[in-house]
């Protein structure tokens, strides 16, 4: 690459690809020119490191909005399944429930028949040990009056 400096200089610069040769010029030329070669690069090097900065800000912004969507889909999804396990255990209660309830009204059913069962039979077993007082009496009464007969025939 070939430059003319300013400021009254009719020699050419020449600048090798590694940039580390000049020639023939002032040395306040070459000074000059190195310190706007340094700007140069500097500027060069600085818009670069922007551009890099930027598209690092840029790409860091799309994987932060790429991770905000998985986790709110992610969270959505466990939401639902936490939402459908719950309506699944309240559905449960709710059938649980009602067949304790359906128990306990069957076995206060039953009970209640038991009992009028039993009062029935105590009503039954209390006649029945009636009868057999009235019937042993009865007997006892017939025992006594034979004797009495087999004792006033022996006299």
């Amino acid at each position: 690459m070939e430059a003319r400096l300013e400021g009254g200089c009719e020699s050419i610069i020449v600048w090798s690809r590694d940039r580390q040769s000049l020639r023939t010029c002032s040395p306040q030329k070459v000074q000059d020119v190195s310190e706007e070669s340094r700007r140069r690069n500097r500027s060069i090097v600085a818009t670069e490191i922007r551009s890099k900065i930027e598209d690092l800000k840029s790409k860091l912004e799309k994987e932060k909005q790429t991770f905000a969507k998985a986790l709110t889909k992610s969270s959505k999804d466990e939401t639902a399944k936490f939402q459908e396990a719950y309506e699944n255990f309240c559905k449960g209660k709710t059938a649980h429930l009602q067949a304790l309830k359906d128990t306990i009204s069957r076995f206060e059913e039953e009970q209640e028949r038991l009992f009028v069962r039993y009062e029935q039979l105590r009503k039954k077993e209390k006649s029945l040990i009636s009868e057999q007082e009235k019937f042993c009496a009865d007997k006892i009464a017939q025992l006594e009056q034979s004797k009495k007969k087999k004792l006033v025939i022996k006299q």
